[in-house]
This record gives structure tokens, sequence and C-alpha cells, in this order.
């Protein structure tokens, strides 16, 4: 059986090295308490969320699975395609942190939605190293079905982690061919 898979990375490590870099270099309050923390405890967090950053989706004819690049014994997601009823490609619209207008910023996923109507398995394209997205779906395609082209959501935080029920666009009548629905959750 063939396996099929995907590095994704994730900005742990980096945001930590850039945070203790910039201490190092800028005098203040938490210059002078990240400073006082020995060198090793430094290094052992950085290589320990490194291990952490690093992710590898695995596709085989039998289940999808997101497990550590580095310690691949450790598989924190693991659904069978009976488990799953099918995708989707979502673009998820959030609002840019730290701003008060509307801008929102767009982040497309895939998300495999179970028998229940809720999201088990979710993966950003994004995040994805090796990633040909077509290579992607495509074998996905051989063992799931596709739900539809692309659905927007608004906000959707606790439906993307599956904490909720996916809220299915509505098709308008009269309206043969549907593409972008906007859906607030």
């Amino acid at each position: 059986m063939k396996d099929f898979k995907y590095t994704s990375f994730r900005l742990y490590s980096l945001t930590y090295l850039v945070v203790i870099i910039l201490s190092i270099f800028k005098e203040g309050s938490l210059s002078d308490k990240v400073l006082k923390i020995p060198l090793e405890y430094h290094f052992l967090i950085f290589i320990l969320l490194t291990i952490l950053s690093v992710h590898t989706i695995v596709i085989n004819r039998k289940e999808i699975i997101a497990q550590l690049y580095f310690m691949p014994f450790i598989k924190y997601r693991r659904k069978t395609w009976r488990e799953i009823k099918h995708y989707a490609n979502v673009k998820e619209m959030y609002i840019q942190w730290g701003t008060y207008n509307t801008n929102k910023s767009p982040t497309k996923t895939i998300w495999f939605i179970d028998y229940n109507d809720k999201v088990c398995f979710r993966v950003k394209k994004s995040s994805i190293l090796k990633f040909n997205s077509s290579d992607f779906l495509h074998n996905v395609d051989r063992f799931e079905d596709k739900l539809l082209e692309e659905i927007e959501f608004d906000q959707p935080y606790f439906m993307s982690y599956g904490l909720t029920k996916v809220n299915y666009p509505v098709k308008k009548e009269g309206s043969e061919k549907q593409e972008k629905v906007q859906l607030k959750p």
C-alpha cells in the first residue's frame, strides 16, 4: 500500500527564536527576565518547539493521519475514510488581529467533515511545505467525495475545530450554479 506524505510547518520555534534574539538586543524588563534564564533552557525549549512545529500528513487507502515529523510514532490525529463523509475547500475569513475595521484576512483550508457534520480533520493550505495542491487533492479524491468548489465562512472559530456543526450553504431558488457563499456561524 502506497502512502502519500505531505510535510507542514508551524511557526512556533521561529517565533520563540525571534523573541529571544530581540530580547538580547533590546533593553527592558522583558529582556532582563528572558536573559536570567540559562542558555541551556532556551536551547531545550527551542529544540522542543522545533519538534512540535514540523508535521506530516499521510494519506493512504485506509486513512488520513497527522503525525510529528521527527517522531512519527506520535500520531495526534487519525481518521479512516469510513468516518469521513466528504471534504470541502473552505476559505475562512477572520478579522485581522489588532485592527478595528472590517478588513478580513482569508485562510484557505481543506475541511474533512464526518457524518455528524462536524470538522474532524483540517488542513491549512498555507502551512504545507511540500505541497502541491492539485497532487494533494488528487490523492484525496481517490478516497473521498468532494462537497462543493469553495465555501466561504465568516469567523468559523468553533466550527473549524469541530466543536459545532458545519452550516452548509443554502442553495438559492432559481440558481443552478452556486460558486461562493458567504455564511455566518
